[in-house]
């Protein structure tokens, strides 16, 4: 099984924030088809982070500047 790491970039052209997600797995579906899911989803809803305990932080597409979906070695955390 792959997993993957989700690095976006977001905020200002010049000095853009980053959020990181790893160990992603596409599970029980199709690798290519959860890639473009993926994609799809982060470019028309964005996403959320969790600024403070209770506290989410919503993240518009319009500011994204990159996203990158890298491949790992191997899992990060281990279960």
């Amino acid at each position: 099984m792959n997993y993957y790491t989700l690095q976006i970039e977001y905020g200002s052209n010049q000095k853009p924030e980053k959020y990181m997600l790893k160990d992603l797995n596409p599970g029980s579906m199709d690798e290519m088809q959860w890639i473009r899911q993926t994609r799809q989803l982060l470019f028309t809803t964005g996403f959320h982070i969790e600024s403070a305990p209770g506290t989410y932080h919503f993240i518009s597409p319009f500011v994204i500047v990159n996203a990158y979906l890298l491949r790992q070695d191997s899992k990060y955390q281990l279960d």
